[in-house]
């Protein structure tokens, strides 16, 4: 599908595939490209958010997709916030790029979260973050911008975080932790780079709290 999603409600959004229960959110067999090989895609223009998810107070689910071309300043591949639920996706082939003016906020001038940008209360489980980049900015993979969200159980390889013209930026390859005190947790993170640190993971501002990744 060549497309671009809004889901600021509370509603579960689950791909269908064999073996998979309709009622039940985060299911193992969803998981795209790992159990589930033909995962409903979504690509985008190349040059803005995929899928934008979540909102103050809401528990909107995206379980099972996979999720590409993304583009723009900030969470390119998924732009995720409230209490939403993250789960099962295949997250690849997004790109920020930093357009040289101000953004504001824990990315200053730069660009957040090629693959996924998060905040609020939301979870990220079981998501597949592959090949990535955030050029002149922070956060390949993923990027916390605030909150208190959870990011357990994903497989986070072979993200980029770019170095930008002038010499900023370019750090946090897998994810950024640009803010909030986010839980991190029992993710595989191999494989990423970053031009100026923390290839794996960087630690900016944030009262992270950090055990048993891989």
């Amino acid at each position: 599908y060549r497309e671009s999603i809004s889901h600021f409600k509370d509603v579960r959004l689950l791909a269908d595939c064999p073996g998979c229960d309709p009622n039940i959110s985060c299911d193992p067999n969803r998981m795209a490209g790992v159990y589930n090989l033909n995962p409903p895609t979504i690509v985008g223009n190349g040059r803005e958010p995929v899928v934008q998810i979540g909102g103050f107070g809401i528990r909107a689910t995206f379980d099972g997709f996979a999720v590409s071309n993304g583009g723009g300043r900030l969470g390119c591949g998924l732009n995720v916030g409230g209490n939403a639920l993250v789960c099962n996706n295949y997250v690849t082939g997004n790109r920020t790029v930093d357009l040289g003016f101000a953004l504001g906020g824990v990315c200053g001038g730069g660009a957040c979260g090629a693959g996924i940008a998060v905040s609020g209360t939301a979870t990220l489980q079981n998501n597949t973050v592959i090949g990535n980049a955030a050029v002149g900015g922070l956060g390949g993979g993923i990027a916390v911008l605030g909150g208190t969200p959870i990011i357990t159980r994903n497989e986070i390889r072979g993200n980029a975080a770019q170095i930008a013209a002038d010499g900023f930026y370019g750090y946090g390859g897998g994810i950024a932790l640009a803010g909030g005190a986010p839980i991190v947790t029992s993710n595989i993170i191999a494989g990423n780079r970053a031009d100026q640190g923390g290839g794996g993971l960087d630690v900016y501002e944030s009262l992270a709290s950090i055990a048993g990744n891989t």
